[in-house]
């Protein structure tokens, strides 16, 4: 059923209240800011933590953090291009930050060492050292070199620890050290900056999910993200979003979160809005719209404007709002620490089981890709790449077809066999955010097996 956008801020505004009323604020969530302006996800934090909701975070994905705490020591593009020494530390950013990735290969070329730490796909297809941990990284800087750029993908908590700690033990008048956190999301430094973490007791979005699931969320909203899609354990953010009475989603497609909401926003592009954004050297951008906007949609910070004025809540003026974004992106290091590393385990040890590589790709994803057929040939397919030996081993050929089961009865269905001598022997890489074959519908799980396979053309062969 289609509604007059002042009937739908009064349904969310009144959604919120109730659930306020009856519970407290403990009882509303939102998440959202990383594909916001940064003065939308600014607006999302103020106006919920006016009402004493705490339950705030904008990472919808495998993302731990933006930017690691107390670390000040924020690297620019330029700076990056002159160093002597590139580690890259889990995915690499051909994927997920191309620009920055077109940096590291200048470095490279003016002789700097490259150094790539994990399973994951050297996909710069840039000559490195594959090291397993970042201790072994260390120990391949060579000697009396001054300029050390980490570029870190900001998933895997215990990376960042490990980065802090030596970060912390050098001598600035012997080595500089730069650090890159390019983010899944493209705003995802400027939400965290302005605001969009838990604090007080705040729930984290994993947190909101398992309290929603278990009946504890009155109303949650969502603003331009997609967690079905994106979120590490999806029949939790599946879950949860049924168990929740009122779900607002703000997004321009009918995604697979969007098909879980009570109430659904027609929403703006980046194109079609106006304002600034944050990249990962920590500079305000500022972002003009290029196209006019379809009549029916509105910018997240409109929607947040009318739910403001409904509520009754005061909001800074215009030159404030730029002022206290700017004052706020520019302290990020003085942000929350760290969450305690998760201590997954990291190698599986079993001639039955593949270890899981979650790989990024810039042509993945539920949105744009999935929705515009312009797009359609450049679209991730759902693919299982494994090293050649591996496949022997398994009996699998190229182009075949595999399904794959993790613990607790989960399953990815339907993956195209490729082979790439860059997979490490034993493991399998998946692509995340392919709404076909979405990845985290494994959970998160370290280690799967081959439940099937299928020969193309031909019958089962298990």
């Amino acid at each position: 059923m289609q509604i007059a956008w002042d009937d739908a801020i009064g349904l969310w505004a009144n959604a919120v209240r109730d659930a306020i009323a009856k519970d407290g604020p403990a009882a509303v969530g939102a998440i959202g800011g990383g594909r916001l302006l940064n003065e939308e996800a600014f607006l999302l934090q103020h106006v919920y933590r006016a009402l004493g909701v705490e339950n705030l975070d904008w990472r919808a994905g495998r993302m731990a953090r933006a930017w690691p705490g107390p670390l000040p020591i924020r690297g620019h593009h330029v700076e990056l291009a002159a160093a002597e020494v590139v580690i890259t530390y889990g995915e690499p950013p051909a994927q997920t930050a191309p620009v920055l990735d077109l940096r590291v290969r200048k470095a490279v070329a003016n002789g700097a060492t490259l150094i790539s730490v994990g399973d994951h796909l050297a996909s710069t297809a840039l000559p490195c050292a594959r090291v397993a941990t970042f201790a072994d990284a260390v120990k391949l800087i060579p000697s009396g070199a001054k300029h050390v750029a980490i570029v870190w993908d900001g998933i895997e908590v215990g990376e960042a620890h490990a980065i802090a700690a030596w970060a912390g033990s050098l001598d600035p008048a012997t080595m500089q050290f730069r650090l890159y956190v390019p983010g899944e999301q493209p705003n995802a430094f400027g939400a965290e900056a302005v605001g969009m973490l838990p604090r007080d007791g705040g729930l984290d979005t994993r947190g909101m999910f398992e309290a929603a699931r278990a009946g504890k969320l009155g109303a949650l909203a969502l603003l331009g993200v997609n967690p079905v899609l994106h979120f590490p354990d999806r029949d939790l953010a599946i879950a949860a979003l049924r168990a929740t009475p009122f779900v607002v989603v703000s997004e321009l497609f009918m995604t697979e979160t969007a098909e879980l909401a009570t109430l659904i926003l027609p929403a703006c592009s980046a194109f079609e809005k106006s304002g600034t954004t944050t990249d990962l050297a920590g500079d305000v951008l500022p972002v003009a719209a290029a196209v006019p906007s379809p009549e029916s949609t509105l910018a997240d910070g409109d929607m947040l404007l009318a739910l403001a004025d409904v509520l009754g809540i005061t909001l800074p003026a215009p030159e404030a709002l730029d002022e206290r974004v700017r004052e706020l992106v520019a302290g990020v290091p003085q942000n929350p620490p760290l969450p305690a590393a998760d201590g997954a385990p990291r190698a599986i040890a079993s001639a039955e089981t593949l270890r899981v590589i979650v790989e990024a790709s810039i042509f993945s994803g539920g949105g744009t890709l999935a929705h515009d057929d312009r797009l359609a040939q450049l679209r991730a397919v759902a693919r299982a790449t494994l090293h050649p030996s591996t496949a022997a081993r398994f009996g699998l050929l190229s182009g075949d077809s595999i399904d794959l089961a993790g613990p607790e009865q989960t399953r990815l269905d339907g993956l195209t066999v490729a082979l790439d001598v860059r997979v490490p022997d034993g493991a399998v890489a998946i692509l995340a955010g392919v709404p076909e074959a979405p990845a985290n519908a494994l959970r998160g799980a370290v280690a799967v097996t081959v439940a099937a396979k299928r020969r193309t053309g031909e019958e089962a062969l298990v």
